[in-house]
């Protein structure tokens, strides 16, 4: 449950900033384009409030502080779907990187507002400041990973799909020179994962 800890009214610029609470301060660093040198963080105001351990912090979109119960148990999970048909060519370090490309494609996409949508999905904040526990599985085919992706819009579950730009190990299959590689799903209460993910395997697993 999400409960306000002080009234600030801080007019949020989303577009240009992320913001964050550090210290009982509420902090933003400017979004800077791809490549772009590392932006520097800066106070935005002074809440002077006392964090609890057991609470997660955030700007909410009313401008003030808020805060949401973590979950001790951590019962959270985000899957990342990989196409095992492309496994033997991409090798373990490509399919490595195109994982990892799925895990943070679908946070950065489906979290776009500075903590906005982050409080309104506490299995996410869970996830973020816990474990990063993860379980990466796979379909056989293109059209399967597509077949999947549809399920979830359906469900209203965020994911990203993974094009890769085949520089290395693999042949492009799309028009523009990509291939579908992965898919990664946002962060979800281990009791709300759909049936269509919960029956993959594990990647590594055997077929049968």
């Amino acid at each position: 449950m999400n409960e306000k800890v002080i009234r600030l009214g801080i007019k949020r610029n989303n577009e240009r900033y992320l913001y964050y609470i550090k210290n009982g301060d509420v902090w933003a660093v400017p979004r800077e384009p791809k490549g772009a040198p590392k932006a520097v963080s800066e106070i935005v105001a002074k809440g002077g409030i006392e964090m609890d351990p057991d609470f997660i912090y955030y700007l909410d979109s009313d401008g003030d502080i808020s805060r949401t119960k973590r979950v001790t148990d951590n019962n959270c999970v985000q899957y990342i779907v990989v196409r095992k048909d492309l496994v033997p060519q991409m090798g373990v370090g490509k399919t490595a990187a195109q994982v990892a490309h799925g895990s943070l494609a679908v946070l950065l996409v489906h979290l776009p507002n500075g903590g906005v949508e982050l409080s309104k999905a506490q299995a996410t904040c869970e996830w973020l400041t816990g474990r990063f526990t993860k379980l990466v599985v796979y379909v056989k085919t293109k059209q399967k990973l597509l077949n999947l992706a549809e399920k979830l819009n359906g469900l209203g579950i965020a994911h990203r799909t993974i094009y890769d730009k085949c520089l290395t190990r693999i042949s492009p299959e799309e028009k523009n020179g990509t291939t579908l590689t992965c898919m990664g799903v946002i962060p979800l209460w281990r009791d709300d994962v759909p049936k269509c993910l919960k029956t993959l395997q594990l990647l590594g697993d055997d077929d049968e």
